[in-house]
């Protein structure tokens, strides 16, 4: 717990010792605006000294001076041609800033409810209750999901139940703070269940009770979903974030480096936009792998230390550098890597640890005001010679990605191609304590490591309020055998690396393998403002020797200001 301590202190003095500026808090990840930002950013429409950067969450106020000084272009000039805003574009642009007027300094009237409840609530189409005054900014929001379906080939009912809270504020335009909380009931498919019981935990989240066990049998799992931060300025260009959420580091669907795949972290981030520059210091407190969830013990406690510089070479060619370091210390943060300019590998070996350091590059390459070629490379351990014998220590990922927005010169339909691969062993260490992970699930991509996976998306918004989008998922995967469990392939990461099957000879795909086709299918009405009704049709097959299994899920629901949860693994 020292680094809590620590940095919560560090966050403190730095509050009020240091001038502070207007705030913001973040746009969640996974969020819908986000999808809007990409088209925007992909279209290069002269956007000022608004940045989109590699590193998400984004600050709603960036999001809102982005998209107001874009929409006061288009509406003034009323850009109607080829490869422009479309009046889709235009529509989400004015939902953006509808579900963010505490963050505007223009009249907001036209976002005023006709119909409000007691003169009080919904006063804004969007939010359910606001206080918007000189000092005190605050958004209060209802959080409902609530999804039935029917898994066909193993003839079950499956559900999801979500209800809670979000609100997010400012005090004094200095200070942010957002918290959201979800109480969930969820039964999902026979794959989902697999994964549970595998990982002790609930998939993007953490801690779970059984929901109404009867006669030994498991009706699902019970958990909660919170979130919490507090946010400011140390100085203009400076910003602090310290609380407890999830972050996500790259431009594609998937994330090599760091993505929202495992349960929130508690973390400070410290993120620095000078020049053409974002410089991002991110450091979490991660839990351990565990054998046995009991929630009647304190977990154990890990850490990690991320840097990622962004570069806007151009105004289409931006180029991120990584590095990362998990560690662990008992009862205490090793404050060698607190420096928040250094390299971790120097770090680590002056310190005489041999702690889990990983290196990494990525770029994205805006071109034709339709095309996005985006990716990333992941270093582990490398050396020329290895690849030579394709020794086990070479250790090393890929991604490589497209988007095509407006496809075929239809507004609004977007293509997104992604393929990702990493050899055995990447991510995986001696000690157990230091593997690239967090509360049993891993924290970059969901299959770990020994695997190849292809991605392919299409969303189209047909209308303002009618959204559909179709996901195709092809993975391999080397996973160890049940038959000789003291050996590992090297695509189970929480697996020592000290138990590999050899040195030389090390290939990917070895060892017994796994095959998955996941195809999604979904549409979205918009009954109001960030209400909808959704229904979705799920196809997965996973093959390998001994263990087939096939799931085709029907579901149908309604959400209210919250995303679809997810279950692409």
């Amino acid at each position: 717990m020292q680094i809590i301590k620590t940095l919560w202190v560090f966050a403190f003095l730095l509050l009020f010792i240091c001038n502070t500026y207007s705030q913001s808090v973040y746009i969640p990840v996974n969020s819908w605006e986000y999808h809007l930002l990409d088209r925007l950013d992909i279209k290069n429409i002269d956007s000022g000294a608004v940045s989109i950067y590699s590193t998400k969450p984004t600050t709603r106020k960036l999001a809102v001076d982005y998209v107001y000084k874009l929409d006061s272009q288009s509406r003034i000039k009323r850009l109607n041609e080829y490869n422009d805003v479309t009046s889709i574009d235009l529509y989400n642009m004015d939902k953006l800033l509808m579900t963010s007027t505490d963050y505007l300094s223009k009249s907001t009237s036209k976002y005023n409810s006709k119909q409000n409840l007691l003169n009080r609530f919904w006063l804004n189409k969007a939010n359910f209750y606001e206080v918007n005054t000189k000092d005190f900014q605050l958004v209060l929001n209802p959080l409902i999901q609530q999804t039935q379906g029917y898994e066909m080939v193993q003839k079950k009912h499956v559900y999801l139940n979500s209800k809670g809270l979000e609100l997010r504020g400012m005090i004094n335009k200095k200070i942010g703070f957002y918290a959201m909380l979800t109480d969930n009931q969820e039964n999902g498919p026979n794959y989902y269940r697999n994964r549970v019981d595998s990982l002790q935990a609930v998939p993007g989240n953490a801690f779970y009770k059984r929901f109404k066990p009867v006669g030994g049998t498991d009706k699902g799992q019970d958990y909660f979903d919170y979130r919490g931060y507090i946010t400011f300025k140390a100085a203009k260009s400076v910003e602090i974030q310290y609380g407890y959420d999830k972050n996500f580091i790259g431009n594609g669907y998937r994330s090599l480096f760091l993505s929202d795949v495992a349960a929130p972290t508690l973390f400070l981030k410290l993120n620095t936009k000078i020049w053409k520059l974002n410089y991002q210091n991110l450091f979490m407190e991660l839990t351990p792998t565990f054998t046995n969830a009991t929630g009647g013990s304190l977990n154990g406690k890990k850490y990690a230390a991320m840097h990622h510089l962004g570069i806007n070479v151009t105004n289409n060619f931006t180029l991120g550098l990584f590095e990362s370091v998990i560690f662990e210390r008992k009862d205490k943060f090793d404050f060698s890597y607190l420096v928040p300019v250094i390299f971790y590998r120097a770090v680590e070996s002056g310190l005489g640890s041999s702690d889990n350091a990983v290196l990494g590059a990525d770029f994205k390459i805006n071109f034709a005001q339709q095309f996005q070629v985006y990716g990333q490379v992941l270093l582990d351990e490398f050396k020329l010679s290895y690849f030579k014998d394709k020794n086990w220590g070479l250790k090393i990922g890929g991604q490589a990605g497209l988007k095509y927005i407006d496809v075929a010169g239809i507004p609004n339909l977007d293509a997104q191609i992604e393929w990702n691969i990493v050899r055995p062993y990447t991510y995986t260490h001696f000690d157990s304590a230091t593997t690239y992970t967090h509360y049993n699930q891993p924290l970059a991509h969901p299959l770990g490591a020994n695997f190849s996976d292809f991605i392919f998306i299409t969303k189209y918004q047909a209308s303002n309020k009618l959204n559909f989008e179709g996901k195709v998922f092809v993975m391999q995967q080397g996973q160890d055998s049940s038959l000789n469990q003291n050996k590992t392939f090297g695509g189970n990461i929480f697996s020592l690396y000290q138990r590999r099957t050899g040195d030389i000879n090390q290939l990917l795909f070895q060892g017994v393998k796994a095959k998955t086709l996941l195809v999604t299918m979904a549409a979205a009405y918009e009954i109001r403002p960030n209400l909808y009704l959704d229904a979705s049709l799920l196809y997965r097959k996973f093959n390998k020797i001994n263990a087939n299994l096939n799931t085709m899920q029907l579901s149908a629901g309604v959400r209210w200001n919250m995303n679809r949860r997810l279950q692409e693994y």
